[in-house]
């Protein structure tokens, strides 16, 4: 009669099982995930937005002109332009397409003038950047479908755009 000699391994019916055992977690998993994304499209919304804010201010002073974030809060829309003339242009670089929020949320405006009154949206939709490095104090509230709002703000003319509030963890 012949030995077999013992090799090192694992038989097709205990590869089969632990197959089973991740499939049956991952099962019970997933449905806990689906919230993850939602937040994270929140705040790279709103990392997009202090970017170009900082771009514009930039662009500002190096250039000499001023430029000017336009919004369409109803739409969720926001676009960079710059003065050229009299006429409000696009700016030729990538960042001039139209930027939006995230997938069914809000943009809500709020512009400061004179640090104490304020208006809405709806009187003005725009925040202006000067070749003084100066910033048209502001606050945008940008929110998703679930509700979800990140607060970014430029609270004086000589500051920048910066979160100042974000969603619970």
């Amino acid at each position: 009669m012949r030995m077999r000699r013992l090799q090192p391994g694992f038989t097709l019916l205990e590869l089969v099982l632990v197959m089973v055992i991740i499939a049956t977690a991952m099962a019970m998993i997933a449905p806990r995930l689906t919230g993850w994304n939602r937040g994270q499209e929140l705040r790279n919304c709103a990392d997009q937005f202090i970017s170009l804010t900082r771009l514009a201010r930039t662009e500002s002073i190096t250039n000499g002109v001023r430029y000017r974030i336009l919004f369409e809060a109803e739409n969720g829309k926001y676009q960079i332009k710059k003065l050229q003339g009299t006429q409000w242009v696009t700016v030729p670089q990538a960042v001039g397409k139209v930027l939006t929020a995230p997938q069914g949320g809000k943009i809500l405006l709020q512009v400061y003038k004179s640090g104490i009154e304020q208006q809405t949206a709806d009187t003005l939709e725009c925040i202006d950047f000067y070749p003084t490095g100066r910033t048209q104090p502001a606050k945008v509230t940008f929110s998703d479908r679930a509700g979800m709002l990140i607060v970014i703000g430029c609270e004086s003319a000589t500051d920048e755009f910066r979160t100042l509030e974000t969603p619970a963890s």
